[in-house]
């Protein structure tokens, strides 16, 4: 996307992602994913996000057989919100969300850990365990039958894309001191930005 604005969005959520990086912060790259039901009841929980690249779309991973995987085939709209105590920082991200292709589910599926790439073939989403230490013995099992070879995409695995149509920067000191800006395309899908008052 070329819109000036949107793309000086963008570039301030890359760089607290990139300060809370060099930073060590834990879990720098997580978000509170909020997605909501066809029959409007909401869920949300963390996930691990991609770093926006030059499209700006933000990319996760979820299971289409997932809660969440469920809710956003039947209602695509969701929200992310980043937060990062030791910045004093929230983003919250909100726009539609695509399955991306398979050959970008593929590749970003590269880049997730050995350990989450088994977790996703050893441990049926959302399925119930018969006891404690359950889905460990399965990965674990997993993990001696692949040996070192690369562990390929499970088939209802894939990336998604949550395409921003509002970006708003919330610092979180309690002070309240900051101010908020807002980032909001409009109906054209040019973007504009205002600050808003704490």
């Amino acid at each position: 996307m070329d819109d000036p604005v949107y793309k000086a969005a963008l570039a301030r959520l890359v760089a607290l992602l990139d300060e809370a990086r060099l930073r060590g912060l834990p879990n720098f790259d997580c978000a509170a994913l909020a997605t909501c039901s066809s029959d409007a009841r909401p869920s949300v929980r963390m996930i691990n996000v991609f770093v926006p690249q030059n499209d700006g779309a933000v990319m996760f991973f979820a299971n289409r057989l997932s809660g969440k995987g469920c809710q956003l085939t039947g209602n695509p709209r969701a929200a992310l919100c980043f937060y990062w105590s030791e910045l004093q920082e929230q983003v919250i991200v909100e726009g539609n969300v695509k399955e991306a292709s398979e050959a970008e589910s593929d590749r970003l599926w590269g880049r997730r850990t050995r350990e989450s790439q088994l977790a996703a073939w050893a441990a049926p989403q959302g399925e119930t365990v018969a006891e404690r230490g359950a889905v460990r013995q399965h990965v674990q099992k997993f993990r001696k039958q692949s040996g070192f070879d690369r562990v390929p995409r499970q088939s209802d695995w894939y990336a998604y894309s949550l395409e921003p149509d509002r970006i708003e920067f919330w610092p979180s000191g309690w002070h309240r001191a900051k101010e908020r800006v807002r980032f909001v395309a409009g109906e054209a899908g040019r973007w504009s930005s205002e600050m808003v008052s704490p």
